[in-house]
């Protein structure tokens, strides 16, 4: 759940999840982070991008397209093994509406009936039709991708290295920051960010 600023006497400009503190720990975990903590790492990833794309340009979109490949292979097999359950249930409607058909023509359906039962068929029908049609647009996002890596690079080729975040900056380039918890073990503390940048998503 989203972070909100917050204050404390021992703590003094921190995020702390909002849910956690309206309804407690059943609901959501605290993952709180001080502000400086959170800017300073921002701050040094946007650098550390930046300076990938100025170094060079044809590198980052080869790791940024080997990224979204390496994430999307389970996917796409997933969404062709989808789109084809999809496909044999819109010829398994069609082959029912034909059932249908026939026994209105041979009298064993009453005109009621067989309005009633086509109509959820064809309802059927339609609602598998979408759902294909949302995943083979889906499928088709490898090219979109190529192109989105090359909105983000126009962008970020006309930023020197940044020395103070701003809100233009902060809205231009990331999408998204995710906050994980604090763990503590061996007297070490750890606490995953993930940074997700408009266009491109996570840069590893």
């Amino acid at each position: 759940h989203a972070l909100g600023i917050a204050n404390a006497s021992d703590r003094k400009n921190y995020y702390v999840c909002n849910t956690y503190k309206k309804k407690g720990p059943e609901v959501c975990s605290s993952h709180y982070i001080m502000y400086h903590e959170l800017y300073d790492a921002i701050l040094q990833d946007i650098n550390s991008v930046l300076a990938m794309v100025r170094d060079n340009r044809e590198a980052f979109i080869e790791r940024v397209l080997h990224k979204v490949s390496c994430e999307s292979d389970s996917e796409d097999a997933r969404i062709e093994n989808e789109i084809a359950m999809l496909e044999a249930k819109i010829a398994e409607l069609d082959r029912k509406f034909e059932r249908l058909y026939d026994d209105r023509f041979n009298g064993m359906l009453s005109d009621r009936k067989f309005q009633e039962l086509s109509a959820k068929c064809e309802a059927e029908q339609d609602e598998a039709r979408e759902r294909r049609a949302a995943l083979v647009k889906k499928q088709n996002s490898s090219q979109a991708t190529a192109y989105s890596t090359e909105q983000f690079i126009a962008m970020a080729e006309k930023m020197e290295t940044i020395t103070e975040l701003d809100d233009e900056i902060l809205n231009r380039l990331i999408q998204s920051v995710i906050v994980g918890d604090r763990i503590k073990g061996g007297g070490v503390t750890e606490q995953h960010i993930r940074i997700n940048y408009k266009f491109i998503g996570e840069i590893a």
